[in-house]
Protein backbone atom coordinates (compact mmCIF):
# COMPACT_ATOMS: atom_id res chain seq x y z
CA UNK A 1 0.00 0.00 0.00
CA UNK A 2 1.25 3.48 -0.84
CA UNK A 3 0.95 6.41 1.52
CA UNK A 4 2.38 9.80 0.63
CA UNK A 5 4.79 8.13 -1.79
CA UNK A 6 6.03 5.46 0.60
CA UNK A 7 5.63 1.71 0.24
CA UNK A 8 4.45 1.16 3.81
CA UNK A 9 3.12 3.10 6.73
CA UNK A 10 5.73 4.84 8.84
CA UNK A 11 7.30 3.69 12.08
CA UNK A 12 7.34 6.64 14.48
CA UNK A 13 9.02 6.82 17.87
CA UNK A 14 7.72 9.34 20.40
CA UNK A 15 9.92 10.18 23.40
CA UNK A 16 8.55 11.80 26.55
CA UNK A 17 7.15 11.01 29.96
CA UNK A 18 3.73 9.40 29.70
CA UNK A 19 0.26 10.38 30.84
CA UNK A 20 0.23 7.33 33.11
CA UNK A 21 3.18 8.83 35.01
CA UNK A 22 1.98 12.41 35.33
CA UNK A 23 -0.97 14.38 33.94
CA UNK A 24 0.98 17.18 32.29
CA UNK A 25 0.47 19.23 29.17
CA UNK A 26 3.14 17.62 26.98
CA UNK A 27 2.16 14.13 28.13
CA UNK A 28 -1.47 14.75 27.14
CA UNK A 29 -0.39 16.03 23.72
CA UNK A 30 1.93 13.07 23.08
CA UNK A 31 -0.83 10.62 23.97
CA UNK A 32 -3.23 12.33 21.55
CA UNK A 33 -0.59 12.27 18.80
CA UNK A 34 0.33 8.64 19.47
CA UNK A 35 -3.32 7.58 19.35
CA UNK A 36 -3.96 9.60 16.20
CA UNK A 37 -0.97 8.23 14.31
CA UNK A 38 -1.79 4.69 15.44
CA UNK A 39 -5.38 5.05 14.20
CA UNK A 40 -4.02 6.11 10.79
CA UNK A 41 -2.16 2.83 10.50
CA UNK A 42 1.33 3.94 11.49
CA UNK A 43 3.53 1.86 13.77
CA UNK A 44 3.87 4.03 16.89
CA UNK A 45 6.35 3.21 19.63
CA UNK A 46 6.26 5.49 22.67
CA UNK A 47 9.59 5.33 24.52
CA UNK A 48 9.20 6.36 28.14
CA UNK A 49 12.28 7.19 30.25
CA UNK A 50 11.99 6.39 33.95
CA UNK A 51 9.77 4.24 36.10
CA UNK A 52 7.68 1.56 34.37
CA UNK A 53 3.89 1.44 34.60
CA UNK A 54 1.03 -0.81 33.52
CA UNK A 55 0.21 -0.44 29.82
CA UNK A 56 -3.26 -2.00 29.84
CA UNK A 57 -5.70 -0.36 27.38
CA UNK A 58 -3.00 1.71 25.64
CA UNK A 59 -3.49 1.08 21.88
CA UNK A 60 0.05 1.89 20.74
CA UNK A 61 3.34 0.27 21.82
CA UNK A 62 5.13 1.37 24.99
CA UNK A 63 8.81 0.76 25.71
CA UNK A 64 10.29 1.60 29.10
CA UNK A 65 13.96 2.61 29.30
CA UNK A 66 16.24 3.98 31.97
CA UNK A 67 16.36 7.75 32.20
CA UNK A 68 19.78 8.38 30.66
CA UNK A 69 21.08 9.22 27.18
CA UNK A 70 22.61 5.82 26.42
CA UNK A 71 19.47 3.88 27.39
CA UNK A 72 17.17 6.19 25.42
CA UNK A 73 19.37 6.06 22.32
CA UNK A 74 19.68 2.28 22.53
CA UNK A 75 15.91 1.97 22.91
CA UNK A 76 15.41 3.96 19.72
CA UNK A 77 18.05 2.26 17.61
CA UNK A 78 16.74 -1.16 18.66
CA UNK A 79 13.42 -0.50 16.88
CA UNK A 80 14.89 1.40 13.89
CA UNK A 81 12.14 4.00 13.39
CA UNK A 82 11.80 6.20 10.32
CA UNK A 83 11.83 9.31 12.52
CA UNK A 84 11.78 10.33 16.20
CA UNK A 85 9.33 12.84 17.66
CA UNK A 86 11.02 14.23 20.78
CA UNK A 87 8.95 16.14 23.36
CA UNK A 88 11.16 15.53 26.38
CA UNK A 89 12.48 19.09 26.78
CA UNK A 90 16.29 19.09 26.67
CA UNK A 91 16.78 16.14 29.03
CA UNK A 92 19.73 14.15 27.60
CA UNK A 93 19.21 15.87 24.23
CA UNK A 94 22.88 16.16 23.20
CA UNK A 95 23.73 12.53 23.83
CA UNK A 96 20.59 11.08 22.27
CA UNK A 97 20.46 13.40 19.25
CA UNK A 98 24.10 12.84 18.35
CA UNK A 99 23.72 9.06 18.67
CA UNK A 100 20.62 9.03 16.46
CA UNK A 101 22.33 11.22 13.86
CA UNK A 102 25.21 8.75 13.73
CA UNK A 103 22.67 5.95 13.21
CA UNK A 104 20.93 7.87 10.42
CA UNK A 105 17.67 8.36 12.36
CA UNK A 106 16.22 11.89 11.94
CA UNK A 107 14.69 13.77 14.88
CA UNK A 108 11.88 16.30 15.21
CA UNK A 109 12.08 18.36 18.41
CA UNK A 110 8.69 19.50 19.73
CA UNK A 111 8.93 22.57 21.98
CA UNK A 112 6.81 22.27 25.13
CA UNK A 113 8.20 25.21 27.15
CA UNK A 114 9.95 28.45 26.33
CA UNK A 115 13.02 27.20 28.26
CA UNK A 116 13.47 24.57 25.54
CA UNK A 117 14.61 27.40 23.27
CA UNK A 118 16.75 29.40 25.71
CA UNK A 119 20.40 28.25 25.87
CA UNK A 120 20.96 29.06 29.55
CA UNK A 121 17.47 28.88 31.05
CA UNK A 122 16.91 26.78 34.18
CA UNK A 123 14.20 26.57 36.78
CA UNK A 124 14.77 28.66 39.93
CA UNK A 125 16.95 27.12 42.64
CA UNK A 126 15.49 27.54 46.12
CA UNK A 127 18.76 26.89 47.95
CA UNK A 128 20.41 30.18 48.95
CA UNK A 129 24.02 31.17 49.53
CA UNK A 130 27.09 29.62 47.95
CA UNK A 131 25.46 26.19 47.62
CA UNK A 132 22.56 27.67 45.68
CA UNK A 133 24.89 29.66 43.41
CA UNK A 134 27.02 26.59 42.64
CA UNK A 135 23.95 24.47 41.95
CA UNK A 136 22.52 27.12 39.64
CA UNK A 137 25.82 27.37 37.76
CA UNK A 138 26.03 23.61 37.28
CA UNK A 139 22.47 23.49 35.99
CA UNK A 140 23.10 26.32 33.53
CA UNK A 141 26.25 24.67 32.19
CA UNK A 142 24.40 21.35 31.79
CA UNK A 143 21.50 23.04 30.00
CA UNK A 144 23.89 24.87 27.69
CA UNK A 145 25.59 21.57 26.84
CA UNK A 146 22.25 19.89 26.10
CA UNK A 147 21.21 22.89 23.99
CA UNK A 148 24.07 22.12 21.59
CA UNK A 149 22.16 18.95 20.71
CA UNK A 150 19.98 21.05 18.39
CA UNK A 151 22.86 20.77 15.92
CA UNK A 152 21.63 17.21 15.26
CA UNK A 153 17.90 18.05 15.03
CA UNK A 154 16.37 18.20 11.54
CA UNK A 155 13.08 19.97 12.28
CA UNK A 156 11.49 21.83 15.18
CA UNK A 157 7.83 22.38 16.02
CA UNK A 158 6.50 24.79 18.61
CA UNK A 159 3.16 25.02 20.40
CA UNK A 160 3.37 28.84 20.49
CA UNK A 161 3.77 30.86 17.30
CA UNK A 162 5.62 33.59 19.18
CA UNK A 163 8.50 31.15 19.82
CA UNK A 164 9.37 30.64 16.14
CA UNK A 165 11.86 33.51 16.15
CA UNK A 166 13.78 31.77 18.96
CA UNK A 167 14.25 28.50 17.08
CA UNK A 168 17.85 27.25 16.84
CA UNK A 169 16.73 24.99 13.98
CA UNK A 170 16.18 26.49 10.53
CA UNK A 171 13.20 24.29 9.66
CA UNK A 172 10.66 25.37 12.31
CA UNK A 173 6.86 25.15 12.33
CA UNK A 174 3.98 26.27 14.54
CA UNK A 175 1.62 23.43 15.44
CA UNK A 176 -1.11 24.37 17.94
CA UNK A 177 -1.86 21.99 20.78
CA UNK A 178 -5.21 20.22 20.82
CA UNK A 179 -7.65 18.91 23.40
CA UNK A 180 -10.79 16.83 23.34
CA UNK A 181 -14.02 18.60 24.27
CA UNK A 182 -15.74 15.68 26.03
CA UNK A 183 -16.71 16.67 29.59
CA UNK A 184 -17.86 14.67 32.59
CA UNK A 185 -20.79 16.16 34.47
CA UNK A 186 -19.91 18.27 37.49
CA UNK A 187 -22.16 20.02 39.98
CA UNK A 188 -21.25 22.60 42.62
CA UNK A 189 -23.83 24.25 44.89
CA UNK A 190 -22.50 27.81 44.46
CA UNK A 191 -21.13 29.87 41.55
CA UNK A 192 -17.37 29.46 41.21
CA UNK A 193 -14.25 30.27 39.21
CA UNK A 194 -11.71 27.56 38.34
CA UNK A 195 -7.91 27.32 38.43
CA UNK A 196 -6.16 24.29 36.90
CA UNK A 197 -2.43 23.43 36.89
CA UNK A 198 0.10 21.19 38.58
CA UNK A 199 0.94 22.96 41.81
CA UNK A 200 4.47 24.35 42.09
CA UNK A 201 6.07 27.79 42.53
CA UNK A 202 6.05 28.70 38.82
CA UNK A 203 2.26 28.31 38.78
CA UNK A 204 1.78 30.78 41.69
CA UNK A 205 -1.33 29.11 43.17
CA UNK A 206 -1.19 31.40 46.20
CA UNK A 207 -2.33 34.30 44.02
CA UNK A 208 -5.49 32.42 43.10
CA UNK A 209 -6.16 31.90 46.80
CA UNK A 210 -5.92 35.66 47.32
CA UNK A 211 -8.31 36.33 44.45
CA UNK A 212 -10.71 33.76 45.90
CA UNK A 213 -10.57 35.54 49.27
CA UNK A 214 -11.88 38.72 47.64
CA UNK A 215 -14.65 36.77 45.90
CA UNK A 216 -16.06 35.63 49.25
CA UNK A 217 -18.07 38.81 49.72
CA UNK A 218 -19.76 38.16 46.38
CA UNK A 219 -20.82 34.60 47.25
CA UNK A 220 -18.46 33.05 44.68
CA UNK A 221 -16.12 30.13 45.33
CA UNK A 222 -12.68 29.34 43.95
CA UNK A 223 -11.98 25.74 42.91
CA UNK A 224 -8.37 24.61 42.45
CA UNK A 225 -7.41 21.46 40.55
CA UNK A 226 -3.92 20.02 40.23
CA UNK A 227 -1.33 17.65 41.62
CA UNK A 228 0.90 19.14 44.34
CA UNK A 229 4.38 18.69 42.86
CA UNK A 230 6.42 20.91 45.19
CA UNK A 231 6.88 20.98 48.92
CA UNK A 232 5.35 23.80 50.88
CA UNK A 233 1.82 23.70 49.50
CA UNK A 234 0.18 21.48 52.09
CA UNK A 235 -1.42 24.62 53.50
CA UNK A 236 -3.88 24.53 50.59
CA UNK A 237 -5.80 21.89 52.55
CA UNK A 238 -5.51 23.63 55.94
CA UNK A 239 -8.83 25.31 56.88
CA UNK A 240 -6.96 27.70 59.16
CA UNK A 241 -4.93 29.13 56.26
CA UNK A 242 -7.42 29.32 53.42
CA UNK A 243 -10.63 31.34 52.97
CA UNK A 244 -13.86 29.38 53.48
CA UNK A 245 -14.85 29.81 49.83
CA UNK A 246 -11.62 28.19 48.55
CA UNK A 247 -11.68 24.47 47.73
CA UNK A 248 -8.75 22.31 46.61
CA UNK A 249 -10.08 19.36 44.60
CA UNK A 250 -6.80 17.53 43.93
CA UNK A 251 -5.97 15.94 40.58
CA UNK A 252 -8.60 15.34 37.93
CA UNK A 253 -8.62 13.74 34.48
CA UNK A 254 -8.88 16.00 31.40
CA UNK A 255 -12.56 15.13 30.90
CA UNK A 256 -13.26 15.87 34.58
CA UNK A 257 -11.45 19.20 34.25
CA UNK A 258 -13.60 19.98 31.22
CA UNK A 259 -16.71 19.40 33.31
CA UNK A 260 -15.48 21.70 36.08
CA UNK A 261 -14.60 24.42 33.58
CA UNK A 262 -17.88 24.10 31.69
CA UNK A 263 -19.92 25.03 34.76
CA UNK A 264 -17.59 27.75 36.04
CA UNK A 265 -17.98 31.49 35.68
CA UNK A 266 -14.49 31.71 34.18
CA UNK A 267 -11.00 30.21 34.04
CA UNK A 268 -8.37 31.98 36.18
CA UNK A 269 -4.66 31.73 35.32
CA UNK A 270 -1.72 32.81 37.49
CA UNK A 271 1.12 30.73 35.97
CA UNK A 272 4.34 32.22 34.71
CA UNK A 273 4.71 32.19 30.90
CA UNK A 274 5.78 28.71 29.79
CA UNK A 275 4.46 27.26 26.53
CA UNK A 276 0.73 27.11 25.86
CA UNK A 277 -1.23 25.70 28.76
CA UNK A 278 -3.78 23.08 27.74
CA UNK A 279 -6.18 24.58 30.27
CA UNK A 280 -6.68 27.63 28.04
CA UNK A 281 -7.84 25.36 25.22
CA UNK A 282 -10.04 23.37 27.60
CA UNK A 283 -11.67 26.50 29.03
CA UNK A 284 -12.33 28.04 25.63
CA UNK A 285 -13.71 24.77 24.24
CA UNK A 286 -16.14 24.69 27.16
CA UNK A 287 -17.23 28.24 26.39
CA UNK A 288 -15.44 29.94 29.27
CA UNK A 289 -13.30 33.11 29.10
CA UNK A 290 -9.86 33.38 30.73
CA UNK A 291 -8.57 35.99 33.15
CA UNK A 292 -4.78 35.75 33.28
CA UNK A 293 -2.27 37.49 35.52
CA UNK A 294 0.29 37.97 32.75
CA UNK A 295 0.47 35.15 30.21
CA UNK A 296 -1.47 35.51 26.96
CA UNK A 297 -0.57 32.45 24.82
CA UNK A 298 0.08 33.53 21.22
CA UNK A 299 -1.64 36.79 22.14
CA UNK A 300 -4.98 35.06 21.53
CA UNK A 301 -6.78 36.49 24.58
CA UNK A 302 -6.22 40.03 23.35
CA UNK A 303 -6.46 39.26 19.62
CA UNK A 304 -9.64 37.17 19.80
CA UNK A 305 -11.13 38.97 22.85
CA UNK A 306 -11.31 35.84 25.01
CA UNK A 307 -11.09 37.46 28.45
CA UNK A 308 -8.54 39.70 30.12
CA UNK A 309 -4.81 39.87 30.89
CA UNK A 310 -3.62 41.96 33.83
CA UNK A 311 -0.09 42.61 32.57
CA UNK A 312 1.46 41.16 35.71
CA UNK A 313 -0.20 43.59 38.14
CA UNK A 314 -1.72 41.61 41.00
CA UNK A 315 -4.19 44.32 42.04
CA UNK A 316 -5.44 44.68 38.46
CA UNK A 317 -5.66 40.90 38.18
CA UNK A 318 -7.83 40.55 41.29
CA UNK A 319 -10.10 43.38 40.14
CA UNK A 320 -10.50 41.68 36.77
CA UNK A 321 -11.31 38.32 38.35
CA UNK A 322 -14.00 39.93 40.50
CA UNK A 323 -15.36 41.98 37.60
CA UNK A 324 -15.69 39.00 35.23
CA UNK A 325 -16.94 36.61 37.91
CA UNK A 326 -19.71 39.02 38.96
CA UNK A 327 -20.88 39.68 35.40
CA UNK A 328 -21.87 36.21 34.14
CA UNK A 329 -23.78 37.56 31.13
CA UNK A 330 -20.58 39.07 29.70
CA UNK A 331 -18.63 35.92 30.53
CA UNK A 332 -21.22 33.83 28.69
CA UNK A 333 -21.13 36.10 25.63
CA UNK A 334 -17.34 36.01 25.41
CA UNK A 335 -17.40 32.29 26.14
CA UNK A 336 -19.47 31.61 23.02
CA UNK A 337 -16.86 33.35 20.89
CA UNK A 338 -14.09 31.47 22.68
CA UNK A 339 -15.77 28.13 21.98
CA UNK A 340 -16.08 28.77 18.25
CA UNK A 341 -12.45 29.89 18.06
CA UNK A 342 -11.13 26.94 20.07
CA UNK A 343 -12.99 24.24 18.18
CA UNK A 344 -11.79 25.67 14.87
CA UNK A 345 -8.17 26.14 15.99
CA UNK A 346 -7.33 23.31 18.39
CA UNK A 347 -8.93 20.15 17.01
CA UNK A 348 -7.13 16.85 17.56
CA UNK A 349 -7.50 15.75 13.94
CA UNK A 350 -5.93 18.97 12.67
CA UNK A 351 -2.99 18.65 15.06
CA UNK A 352 -2.36 15.01 14.13
CA UNK A 353 -2.57 15.94 10.43
CA UNK A 354 0.11 18.58 10.86
CA UNK A 355 2.40 16.37 12.92
CA UNK A 356 1.98 13.51 10.46
CA UNK A 357 2.84 15.71 7.46
CA UNK A 358 5.95 17.08 9.13
CA UNK A 359 7.18 13.67 10.24
CA UNK A 360 6.67 12.26 6.76
CA UNK A 361 8.41 15.28 5.21
CA UNK A 362 11.43 14.69 7.44
CA UNK A 363 11.51 11.00 6.49
CA UNK A 364 11.27 11.88 2.81
CA UNK A 365 14.14 14.36 3.10
CA UNK A 366 16.27 11.82 4.94
CA UNK A 367 15.63 9.17 2.24
CA UNK A 368 16.48 11.66 -0.49
CA UNK A 369 19.77 12.53 1.18
CA UNK A 370 20.68 8.85 1.39
CA UNK A 371 19.80 8.20 -2.26
CA UNK A 372 21.80 11.25 -3.40
CA UNK A 373 24.93 10.27 -1.48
Amino acid sequence: MLIYGFDIFMRFVIINRHLRQTIGGSEIQCDLIAQGLHERGHDVIYIVPGKAFATLAIPYSIRHVKNNADAIAEGVTAVRPDVVYWRYNKHHLRGVASSLAAAGIPMVFAVAHINDLLPWAVKPVHTTGLRGWVRQLRQRLQVRWEHSGFHYVQTLTTLNREFLSLSPVADAHYIPNAMRAEAESFHWPRPYVAWVANIKPAKRPELFVEATRVLAEHGIDGLMIGHIQSRGYDWLTDPQRIPPNFHYLGSRTPSEVNGVLANSRLHVHTCQPEGFGNVFIQAWMQGRPSVSLEFDPCGYIAEQRLGAVAGGCINTFIRQVVDWATHPERADEVGKRAQVFARETFSVDTMVDRVERILESVVRSAKNRVSDS
